[in-house]
């Protein structure tokens, strides 16, 4: 038993996970693994069966329109590739959740200009961005979602997700009735979550021929808040 959660606590520790804002309790070794082929644990790789992610310790409180630092844990970086960072109303995401993507790095994430993996001594790299004024205070489910540029067989999707409390920013305005329709209006106006690799879940979106050529993806719709480390020639 010793050996074999040794194994699976040394397979895991290099594999790329969301460290900050603090992810939920992860249920098991499942969460530094992509999001199963047929989506049975989509989203925020919950468990079938289980309904509710555990909350570790308090949710990160993200101030509205102040600049925000994601980051990871994991050597297993696999040459980079597009992430969003993406968002839903609550601290229960289903499959039916609307997913709001607030920022966009296609190409160069977690790590930009990366052949592999990464040695000892190296780490992800850290992605700025901000909770934008569409999204209203409250709780809400942070998602970072990852297609890597070297893919593994079958294609694949990675997810985690984290408990967040968006809070008034410093220039927030008062609550008129006026100003909660236009943050209704914009928050509506987020593109949704692209997913792939996941059979019906991801309506049969595929990007396996892309990942078999090693490159990164540009997502269809990144919304306005985009980056691009590695520059966009590469791109597919």
């Amino acid at each position: 038993f010793t050996i074999a959660a040794t194994t699976l606590f040394s397979i895991a520790s290099s594999h790329v996970i969301l460290e900050s804002p603090r992810p939920f309790k992860f249920a098991a070794y499942g969460p530094a693994n992509p999001i199963t082929e047929d989506g049975a644990d989509f989203p925020c790789k919950i468990p079938p069966g289980v309904t509710k992610l555990e909350i570790d310790g308090s949710p990160t409180e993200m101030a509205i329109g102040e600049t925000q630092t994601a980051s990871f844990t994991g050597k297993a970086v696999h040459g980079g590739g597009s992430c969003q960072f993406s968002v839903t109303e609550g601290f229960e995401p289903t499959k039916s959740s609307v997913w709001k993507v607030i920022h966009s790095i296609e190409g160069g994430c977690p790590k930009a200009n990366e052949g592999g993996n990464l040695n000892d001594g190296e780490t992800p790299d850290k992605y700025d961005f901000t909770i934008p004024d569409g999204i209203t205070p409250g709780e809400w489910t942070f998602a970072w979602t990852w297609v890597a540029r070297i893919g593994g067989d079958p294609a694949e999707f990675y997810m985690n997700c984290a408990p967040i409390v968006a809070t008034a920013g410093k220039k927030a305005e008062s609550r008129e009735s006026k100003e909660r329709i236009d943050h209704v209006s914009k928050r509506a106006g987020f593109p949704g979550l692209f997913m792939t690799n996941m059979g019906e879940v991801s309506d049969g979106c595929s990007v396996a021929d892309i990942q078999k050529q090693n490159k990164a993806i540009s997502f269809p719709h990144p919304g306005d808040s985009v980056e691009h480390p590695e520059g966009t020639e590469n791109l597919v």
